[in-house]
């Protein structure tokens, strides 16, 4: 998948702004919900009724954050409407990240939204989602929390990510990407005795373009039930440290042993027999 856009935004850029109206945590909520709903009219509206005695000029900011969204040049907009240190700083926080990025070669996919504004106290700094066409919403979101792993003891900083499958696979599906080559994918059974070797058997098979999947039942005869249900027709079997069984179902389960030393052969062999 190719035609995507990850948004980056900054917990800080809005927790600055609202923490220095020195109003109360619902205030700063209801603001909240209006910048993330990018509901401009009601947040010029609130700000108007509930906000008094502070400059207009320091508003500024907070009634253009619906709109502050868009390429790399929304960090300069932003700079203009706002002279807040913190506010500042999560700039400058964004503008290094998105630097990495761009030196990775893969700026493209980068948009600004300075009004993503959820969880608010939950995250610290950078926070970001991602979206492609055929999903209903965004496929992943994470960011920063260095408050978090305190909780359990720890003073570390921490950043993460969840993906929205259901979102991620009704996406590819309308593209056409969802579907597997089956002949590719492999299911590799192995005694714990030798798990070292099979973690290593696995690593070169996806080197080598194969979909290595580690079985996770007590036998064989479960392993071939579950591959064949499954429409997966190659297994491969790893009972001693230097014999590696192939399984291919033809009408039937047959198999060949190799030697793990000659690994190359076993590798062609499985080439060709995932060919035919």
């Amino acid at each position: 998948m190719e035609d995507f856009k990850v948004e980056l935004g900054h917990a800080e850029f809005f927790k600055s702004l609202v923490d220095e109206l020195n109003t109360d945590d619902e205030c700063k909520e209801k603001i909240r919900r209006f910048v993330e709903d990018k509901n401009l009219l009601a947040l010029d509206h609130f700000l108007k009724e509930n906000i008094n005695g502070f400059p207009e000029y320091r508003l500024k900011a907070l009634k253009e954050l619906p709109k502050l969204f868009g390429g790399i040049d929304t960090i300069e907009k932003a700079r203009k409407l706002t002279n807040n240190k913190n506010a500042m700083k999560a700039l400058k926080n964004i503008m290094d990240v998105y630097g990495l990025i761009d030196r990775a070669g893969l700026s493209s996919y980068i948009t600004i939204d300075l009004g993503m504004v959820r969880h608010m106290d939950y995250y610290t700094g950078i926070i970001f989602r991602a979206f492609t066409y055929g999903a209903g919403g965004y496929i992943l979101s994470g960011g920063r929390y260095d408050d978090l792993i305190i909780k359990f003891g720890r003073d570390l900083p921490a950043i993460g990510f969840a993906i929205d499958v259901d979102s991620l696979i009704n996406a590819l599906q309308s593209k056409g990407l969802s579907e597997t080559d089956n002949g590719r994918h492999i299911v590799l059974f192995y005694s714990e005795e030798i798990a070292s070797k099979a973690f290593q058997l696995s690593d070169t098979l996806k080197e080598n373009n194969f979909i290595c999947e580690l079985s996770l039942f007590d036998t064989e005869e479960e392993t071939l039930k579950y591959s064949f249900e499954k429409g997966m027709f190659s297994v491969i079997s790893l009972l001693e440290e230097n014999k590696i069984r192939l399984y291919r179902y033809n009408k039937k389960w047959s198999y060949k042993d190799f030697d793990a030393k000659y690994l190359d052969n076993f590798l062609e062999e499985t080439e060709k027999i995932n060919e035919e």
